[in-house]
């Protein structure tokens, strides 16, 4: 109708996204599936320093296993130092069914005036917030890790390749690697 609006539903964690007063009733605008860590995905690493968990959680700090991209999410990375250990960096890469990095950060720039110090034995998370992107449709897979050093120079203690897996049920990216 002439002079009608179209607001999004109150579920949607983005108001300001139109795709999500255009996505079917879901509230946003694709179904993603978050699965569970796996801690005995493949890996490698010296050891120093080991990844225990990861998990995705919602704005309100509640785990999540279902998104729909658009939505505010942290991703939290628990560790746990064997040896001691001077300026530790996690991070994290989330690839695409060809391997391409769709996204990744790491804490480096946060500590790089102020490396951590810790002791064999110490626990520690980090937490990345961010906005889920809208990715197309497929599977993807997240990469957790953590190192000691700098981004330039650094011993790899704990990488696990397949950490979490996520899979985009339905979307409505139709160009590019996300829809932003």
């Amino acid at each position: 109708a002439p002079g009608a609006s179209v607001s999004p539903p109150a579920s949607a964690a983005l108001p300001h996204d139109t795709r999500a007063a255009i996505a079917g009733g879901f509230g946003h605008p694709g179904v993603v599936e978050l699965f569970s860590f796996n801690p005995d995905a493949a890996g490698f690493g010296k050891g120093g320093i080991i990844i225990e968990t990861a998990a995705l959680y919602d704005g309100a700090g509640k785990p999540v296993s279902w998104s729909g991209g658009g939505e505010q999410l942290s991703l939290r990375i628990h560790c746990r130092a064997v040896q001691d250990v001077f300026s530790p960096i996690v991070g994290f890469m989330v690839k695409d069914r060809l391997g391409q990095v769709v996204f990744a950060e790491n804490t480096h720039r946060v500590y790089a005036t102020r490396p951590l110090e810790l002791t064999a034995g110490d626990r520690f998370s980090a937490q990345f917030d961010f906005v889920m992107p809208v990715m197309p449709t497929g599977n993807y897979t997240v990469a957790v890790a953590v190192a000691e050093g700098t981004e330039s120079e650094h011993v790899q203690h704990h990488w696990i390749h397949d950490a979490i897996v996520i899979k985009v049920h339905s979307s409505q990216v139709c160009h590019g690697l996300v829809g932003i």
